[in-house]
């Protein structure tokens, strides 16, 4: 459309254009907060917020934004945040995104702390922890994330990045794990002890009813005052006064007791007689079992009387029949061994079969020794003729052999020989036939030596396989030399020779086969490489063409082409031939195109040189040679040599302009150097100040952040700005330092001091004396003051509830005694956090130092305590 040339730049229809007026640094703050706030274009917005300086217009931008975007709060943060004077502007009437902008983009810590603190959305903490920012703040957001799916993916953020986040979701992971654990355990135990007494009620009863009605009845009574077992009242109430009801109405159970013994007695009477009278009761085991089962347990008396006699009879009596059971498959003298080891009772008769059996054993037993002398004789006889007959193979004896052999094999007959004896007799039947065979074959001495040949090439694998496959095939002529093979030795050797022949020649008929492979796929390749060269000359748009990438195409074409240079031989010429067709039209193509820009850049250094010659200022000359460099870069393929000269004759023309800015920029550069010697030593003093003995206060540190900011430094100087901001910590934690010392010696006078009026208390020392012990040269503050003057005692269970919270801070564990005290605080205080929502705020060293105020204000501390302090200090780091 047509534009009105009166119309300004920064209202022009164009975003390109207003972006420009925006980054030529020349409008108004008052156009500039317009731009940021109206403009339509993101780019345009972010630029005029940019050079922004206005802490006030900037916060209003970012109030008043119509859409989210928080450019106008970063930049404020950046500003209001690189500043501690202005720290009390966070504060929880900042609206979320600027307070994130702060925690996120200030320049100083202490802003990015302060502005964490406002958060107590789960959402905004995890956005913080997942974006680049200072240890201690993502410490300080990773402390107060309370939901479980957030502290596991920052766990994994920040896993081998920052140990210390790494550690605090760690701790606060473990401590849900443990409440859910210890909620899962304690709910289990409520249905455990639920299921019981359903059990109880609903089952059978017994003596012992009322006595598991009362256990169970005081399990429950231990966990009532749970806050898990609200739901569990109404239904275990009801079960246990059913379950006394019930209770109440069973006899009594000693009267049933003696009547239950009066019994049991009468039945192992009658089975005692019944056992004296006949060696074999039926079901003798079943019916002690019964009487076993209703025994009582605790009545061991009676039971050792009556059942010890009757079980060591049903025992022998069971190893008896299982003896006779497994008498087909055991041994004889393992037999006869545990046969021996039946014993039986006194007053009871043994089977009638017994000693039947045992002779029995005995003459079988007497039989098979002497059958195996039989045997051993048998052996021992076939064992000589064996070594009989390996001396005479053993010395080439013949015809000795074949009778020994002729006896031997009538032996066998009526004779099973070890495994091992037959084995080596069969190898001597072997070596006799290989003697007889041996007779009468003249060339087989070669043949074997062939063979040796042979089996030397087939296991030398570091012969190449061409050398190989001749050397094959020359054995294999020698062989055909000594004529046929005939006998059996012979035919055995020429089996060895041509099972070797083809071990030998295996790797030769791979290497073969993968040669021709390879030269047919390399024409293959070749092939492909002149399809696709003869496809871009004929499909190729060369007015639109990427020459750059074009070149690349031939050089990687050419690279190629080598690689595959092993094909066929007669296949070689043509491929060759078809390839320079191919190539030829596009090598003539890149040629022209880098002749064209050839003489564009010799145009370009042309115009550097007229720009040196003329009467410009040197910003301009400088600006405009900045826009020939980027004509430069955007010229296309040029031929290497060509180029190299063409650029060392453009180089040395804009090394020109630049000597001359350079020379512009010195004198400004003078100027900032003073600036920066001034600021230097303005931090040099500081630095001295805080080398000196004397303590620091915190007016030192205003003034020299006042002095510090009144010098205007360079953007180039801001490491010197970062110096000074590094002064400043260096102070700030010297000063925090002081402080704490001076806290901690407060605290040890105070422990002290509660220590001697311990002593008063103990009557080992008057109060007079105890005061003049004090340090008067350590003032405690208000809140240990009035804990030293309101020292009180405390029962036992408090003074204990104290050491178990020391303990749980410390790390420490606490004694079986105190755990179920510990595991009551421990849930009294998961349930103030989860059902109450009351959290606790303060650090671990705050408590624990309350905890020991508390503890060392108490007078008449339990002796018995005193050694579980003492660890309790040792770990805290305590005198003791």
């Amino acid at each position: 459309m047509k534009i009105n040339p009166l119309t300004p730049k920064w209202q022009h229809n164009d975003p390109d254009v207003r972006l420009q007026s925006v980054q030529s640094g020349k409008l108004s703050s008052e156009i500039l907060t317009k731009l940021a706030s109206d403009d339509d274009d993101d780019r345009v917005r972010r630029a005029a917020i940019e050079r922004l300086d206005d802490q006030n217009t900037l916060l209003n931008i970012a109030n008043s934004a119509q859409s989210v975007s928080p450019e106008a709060a970063i930049r404020w943060a950046s500003l209001v945040g690189a500043d501690l004077a202005h720290i009390d502007v966070v504060n929880s009437e900042l609206s979320g995104t600027l307070i994130k902008a702060l925690a996120i983009h200030a320049p100083t810590e202490d802003f990015r702390l302060r502005a964490t603190e406002q958060l107590t959305n789960d959402d905004a903490l995890l956005e913080i922890l997942l974006c680049d920012n200072l240890s201690r703040v993502h410490q300080h957001c990773a402390g107060r994330l309370e939901d479980e799916a957030a502290l596991r993916k920052v766990q994994q953020h920040f896993l081998d990045r920052d140990k210390n986040v790494t550690r605090i979701v760690k701790s606060k992971l473990q401590v849900l794990n443990q409440t859910r654990a210890e909620q899962t355990e304690r709910e289990a135990m409520l249905t455990a002890l639920l299921d019981k007494l359903e059990q109880l009620v609903n089952g059978e009863t017994g003596p012992d009813y009322g006595r598991r009605v009362d256990v169970l009845k005081h399990q429950w009574l231990a966990l009532a005052d749970d806050p898990y077992a609200t739901p569990y009242r109404n239904q275990m109430s009801e079960l246990i006064a059913k379950g006394e009801t019930i209770a109440a109405a069973i006899p009594d159970p000693r009267e049933i007791r003696k009547q239950v013994m009066a019994e049991l007695v009468v039945r192992c009477e009658q089975l005692t007689a019944e056992c004296q009278a006949s060696p074999q009761v039926d079901n003798l085991t079943d019916r002690l079992a019964d009487i076993v089962s209703d025994w009582p347990e605790d009545e061991q008396t009676l039971r050792q009387q009556w059942l010890l006699p009757l079980t060591t009879l049903a025992n022998v009596q069971r190893r008896w029949q299982d003896l006779l059971l497994n008498r087909a498959s055991m041994n004889l003298a393992k037999f006869k061994t545990q046969l021996s080891e039946l014993e039986w009772p006194e007053g009871f008769p043994k089977p009638a079969n017994f000693d039947a059996v045992a002779a029995q054993v005995d003459a079988e037993l007497q039989e098979k020794a002497a059958h195996s002398a039989e045997l051993e004789a048998a052996q021992a006889e076939l064992q000589q003729l064996a070594d009989k007959f390996e001396t005479e193979v053993s010395a080439g004896h013949i015809k000795a052999a074949n009778r020994v052999s002729a006896k031997l094999s009538k032996l066998l007959e009526s004779t099973r020989p070890s495994g091992e004896l037959a084995a080596h007799i069969q190898q001597l039947m072997a070596k006799l036939q290989e003697l007889k065979d041996w007779q009468g074959f003249a060339t087989q001495p070669k043949r074997d030596e062939l063979c040796d040949k042979m089996k030397h090439l087939a296991e030398d694998d570091g012969i190449p396989p061409p050398e190989k496959a001749i050397a094959i095939k020359e054995l294999q002529d020698e062989w055909k030399k000594l004529g046929p093979s005939d006998s059996r030795a012979a035919q055995k050797s020429w089996s060895r020779f041509k099972k070797l022949g083809d071990q030998a020649f295996a790797p030769c008929a791979v290497y073969f086969a993968e040669q021709e492979q390879i030269r047919q796929q390399n024409l293959e390749q070749r092939e492909k490489i002149c399809a696709s060269l003869e496809l871009i000359n004929a499909q190729q748009d060369w007015d639109g063409t990427d020459w750059k990438a074009m070149a690349d195409i031939l050089h990687k074409a050419k690279s190629e082409w080598r690689q595959y240079s092993n094909v066929p031989r007669r296949q070689k010429k043509a491929i060759d031939k078809r390839f320079d067709q191919a190539l030829g039209p596009i090598q003539d193509r890149i040629k022209q195109e880098q002749s064209v820009n050839v003489d564009k850049k010799r145009a370009l250094i042309q115009e550097v040189t007229d720009l040196l010659e003329s009467d410009t200022n040197t910003t301009a000359i400088v600006e405009a040679t900045k826009a020939i460099q980027q004509k430069w870069k955007q010229i296309g393929l040029t031929d290497r040599r060509q180029d190299q000269k063409l650029w060392k004759a453009f180089r040395s023309q804009c090394d020109a302009v630049f000597n001359r800015r350079d020379e512009d920029k010195q004198a400004a550069k003078q100027v900032a150097n003073e600036t920066a010697t001034q600021f230097r030593d303005l931090c040099r003093q500081f630095q001295q100040r805080l080398d000196s003995d004397a303590p620091i206060a915190k007016s030192d540190i205003s003034a020299f952040r006042k002095d510090s900011a009144a010098i205007r430094l360079e953007p180039q100087q801001r490491g010197l700005q970062a110096e000074a901001s590094k002064l400043i910590k260096v102070a700030e934690k010297q000063l925090k330092q002081q402080v704490e010392a001076n806290q901690e010696q407060m605290f040890r006078e105070f422990q002290r001091r509660n220590q001697l009026l311990d002593q008063v208390d103990q009557g080992a020392l008057s109060a007079a004396d105890a005061e003049q012990q004090y340090d008067s040269s350590v003032s405690l503050d208000s809140a240990l003051s009035d804990a030293l003057l309101n020292r009180s005692e405390r029962t036992f269970e408090e003074q204990e509830l104290l050491l178990i919270r020391l303990e749980i801070l410390a790390d420490l564990p606490s004694p079986e005694a105190s755990q179920p005290a510990r595991m009551a605080y421990q849930v009294q205080r998961l349930n103030r956090e989860l059902s109450q929502g009351v959290k606790e705020t303060r650090s671990e060293r705050e408590q624990v130092q309350e905890l020991l105020m508390s503890w060392f204000a108490t007078s008449a501390k339990a002796d018995q305590l005193n050694t579980r302090f003492q660890q309790v200090a040792i770990k805290l780091g305590l005198p003791v």
